[in-house]
């Protein structure tokens, strides 16, 4: 009987035309043997062959400047020697990452160590954990699938349940056994990587690639041992994404190879000198980041966005067009990986706006997510001037394209101008801040979460804070009302600056998490029994304000938009959903509620079926959002 080879994948039912993908795992498996002192019968001497061959356990040819081995897996980069006594540059890079990994575990999740992590529901009580800082999610996935209160009112539960059953049986969140391999994975092929990029194109965007895409697609053309080739780290987590938004039915069984794969590539990139090298490993810590928040695993993502925090501080991406400082290893706390020297100087505009946009991408990645985790920023505010951030804030990549690099530097306003509403909101919503507007939307949120993080429900009570509260509310509104303008100003123009589908989408984001800002901002006061009734009443009207806001954006999305939005907009609809259904639950149950037409409790009931609907699509590529969905039903 002819021996069939069992493939992995096979080419996605799509509209349009994309190049084959063709996976032959027993090839890959089982690479051909090849020539050179090895099979003519000559050995190395015990210790000369390169490390990733000792480490994998394969016969080592000991060519320079790569092995045979390392060149068939297309992977020269990782070739590397020892002649001398002592540990390579790549044994003590990874055992300081190991460390790395292990004191940010026990700083974040000091009880993971003995025990699974479950979120606090904010909306029943303050959590009984060292977190002062309320999150939004509510609760990890689990076995015991503990469901809300409220009935069931989405739409589409099967598709949500699936992907929640595969979470709670820990077929994602298990620990990645040592016995995958990179060997079990697709070999990267000039047709494979072609397709890959295919299919991860279209959702750069959303999900934080910040890097020039033209140019990236052209520098992964050369040659391999070409400089100026992407490094293997950043195409290693390109392809994870790639082959999950192909939804190919037979990933999950391998998935944990690729992230093997992946997690095995980042780590030889830390102390690269190539500031093209430097640049990809924050933009690959970002991608990889997202990747384990949207599979649940909480954990491993809140440590990569860490990483890519710190990576960024290290190489100086805050001070972007600051006065050089003094090198450091550590400030104020934060742990620093790499070169801290910084980057040498971008040599083009388009280099230069790259950075800056990967930097505020690992920024707005940090805020957002920690506010979802209920842990701190990795930078926050209150920092020493080392850590202050002086980078001009994001544009378009096309701006950066039309403008002299030293005029990058020279925009007057900063992130701060926006935080304390000072800035000049007049082009708020145009084309050239979308990206500024996410930033902004994504301080916000952070910013009105951790107000309200160390407040005990006595605190309602005290002037001060309550002053403090109505002075970021002004800031929120006054920001959210301009975005709000700007995008109905994009709207109605039929010129040729209107708003892209991307761009588009960016603003639906982030006018969802400015909303969103305001909830955090006034929840805890709508509650507390220390507030007076007349503050109850406003925050409360407030919260019901802001989410029937966010419904409202909700129903203006397309069709096709849902699977093209950052994953972080499943945080502000998981909010807006609890508001919506506690209100609900008010108006049916109280009097003052009762008194309140039919209609309206109509509409908010179609909101919550609205914005259901919406997450049940959103977690079809987020399992997370998909768990969360099911178990508030």
């Amino acid at each position: 009987m002819e021996d069939i080879k069992p493939t992995i994948l096979e080419k996605p039912q799509r509209k349009s035309a994309r190049p084959k993908l063709r996976i032959d795992m027993q090839s890959a498996q089982n690479p051909p043997a090849q020539g050179g002192p090895q099979s003519q019968g000559q050995h190395l001497q015990r210790g000369q062959a390169c490390i990733t061959c000792r480490r994998k356990k394969m016969r080592c040819d000991g060519a320079r400047p790569f092995c045979g081995q390392c060149g068939l897996t297309r992977r020269p980069e990782d070739c590397e020697y020892t002649d001398r006594q002592g540990r390579t540059n790549t044994e003590v890079l990874e055992e300081r990452i190991t460390q790395l990994r292990a004191r940010i575990q026990e700083l974040e999740s000091p009880s993971a160590r003995s025990q699974p992590v479950f979120l606090h529901d904010p909306y029943s009580g303050r959590p009984s954990g060292s977190s002062s800082v309320p999150n939004v999610l509510g609760f990890m996935p689990n076995v015991s699938g503990r469901n809300s209160p409220h009935g069931s009112r989405g739409s589409g539960r099967s598709s949500a349940s699936s992907a929640s059953s595969r979470l709670a049986s820990g077929q994602r969140s298990a620990v990645l056994p040592s016995t995958h391999s990179a060997a079990q994975t697709l070999p990267n092929t000039e047709e494979n990587i072609k397709a890959l990029l295919a299919i991860f194109a279209p959702h750069a965007s959303r999900l934080g690639f910040s890097l020039n895409v033209p140019n990236f697609l052209a520098s992964v053309a050369k040659p391999t041992g070409d400089p100026t080739r992407p490094h293997s780290g950043l195409v290693d987590v390109i392809t994870l994404w790639a082959l999950r938004l192909a939804q190919i039915p037979d990933f999950i069984v391998h998935e944990p190879a690729y992230i093997a794969k992946a997690l095995e590539s980042l780590p030889l990139a830390v102390g690269s000198d190539s500031p093209a090298h430097q640049l990809q490993l924050v933009q690959a810590e970002v991608l990889l980041a997202l990747y384990f928040f949207c599979d649940g695993r909480l954990l491993e993502g809140r440590y990569h966005a860490s990483a890519a925090m710190s990576s960024a501080m290290s190489y100086h991406l805050h001070k972007i067009g600051a006065p050089p400082a003094s090198p450091t290893t550590a400030m104020a706390g934060l742990l620093l990986v790499g070169n801290t020297a910084g980057m040498t100087p971008a040599q083009d505009a388009i280099e230069l706006g790259e950075r800056i946009n990967v930097f505020w991408s690992a920024y707005l990645l940090d805020r957002c997510w920690s506010v979802a985790l209920g842990s701190p920023p990795s930078l926050l505010d209150e920092r020493p001037p080392s850590l202050t951030i002086s980078s001009p804030l994001p544009r378009l990549m096309e701006e950066y394209a039309s403008m002299e690099i030293d005029h990058i530097t020279e925009d007057g306003q900063s992130l701060c101008d926006f935080m304390n509403g000072s800035a000049d909101y007049s082009n708020i919503g145009n084309r050239s801040t979308v990206h500024l507007c996410l930033v902004v939307a994504g301080a916000l949120f952070e910013r009105a979460t951790r107000l309200l993080g160390g407040a005990g429900s006595e605190r309602a009570a005290d002037p001060e804070f309550l002053r403090r509260i109505a002075n970021l509310e002004t800031v929120v509104e006054k920001f959210n009302d301009a975005l709000t303008q700007g995008v109905a100003r994009q709207v109605a123009s039929a010129s040729n600056g209107s708003l892209t589908a991307d761009e588009r989408r960016i603003l639906i984001t982030a006018r969802s998490i400015g909303q969103v800002s305001l909830i955090q901002l006034h929840n805890l006061l709508s509650e507390s029994a220390s507030a007076s009734t007349g503050v109850r009443r406003r925050s409360r009207g407030m919260c019901v304000k802001a989410a029937r806001a966010v419904a409202g954006i909700v129903r203006q999305l397309e069709e096709e938009d849902v699977g093209f939005l950052n994953p972080i907009i499943g945080v502000a609809w998981l909010s807006t959903s609890r508001i919506l259904a506690k209100e609900l639950g008010r108006m049916q149950e109280t009097p003052e509620g009762r008194a309140a037409t039919g209609e309206v409790q109509q509409q908010i009931a179609s909101e919550v079926d609205l914005v259901g609907a919406a997450m049940n699509k959103l977690g079809r590529s987020c399992p997370l959002f998909a768990y969360q969905t099911t178990a508030f039903q």
